[in-house]
């Protein structure tokens, strides 16, 4: 059992804090509540990005490389932690390099992101000043 606690909707519908959850189970009863307050935190902290590593057997010599991120001070880790639990576990936090003061959830697995982030990001952030941003990615 982790000794991590995560924002969970109690039986009153406030969110609280839960520590009953296993750190890779996904939980399938996540609170509309707490999926609206990711979606939030995500659309101010968090970033999609398209990188290009050199691989010589692709056709141009270079690959693509799609990520999903959000960043938090390490003190904001728990921030981190309920994203990563809201989206069923998936992805990893780990110290930035060179900042270990700064914490990066990061999703890079394609299968991760088509399944999980864009539809996600696409239900919960429609209102997003971002749409842009994710019809790109």
């Amino acid at each position: 059992m982790s000794d991590t606690k995560y924002l969970m909707e109690n039986s009153q519908g406030i969110l609280d804090y839960n520590e009953n959850y296993k750190k890779n189970e996904i939980i399938l009863n996540i609170s509309e509540t707490q999926k609206c307050w990711v979606a939030g935190f995500i659309e101010g902290e968090g970033s999609t990005n398209i990188s290009f590593k050199k691989q010589k057997n692709m056709k141009i010599g270079l690959r693509p490389c799609p990520s999903f991120s959000v960043t938090q001070h390490y003190t904001g880790v728990k921030s981190l932690e309920i994203v990563q639990t809201t989206l069923g576990g998936i992805g990893r936090i780990y110290p930035k390099p060179g900042k270990t003061q700064v914490m990066v959830y990061e999703v890079t697995k394609l299968s991760h992101l088509q399944t999980v982030i864009i539809p996600f990001l696409e239900k919960y952030n429609y209102l997003s000043a971002r749409k842009t941003e994710l019809l790109t990615f």
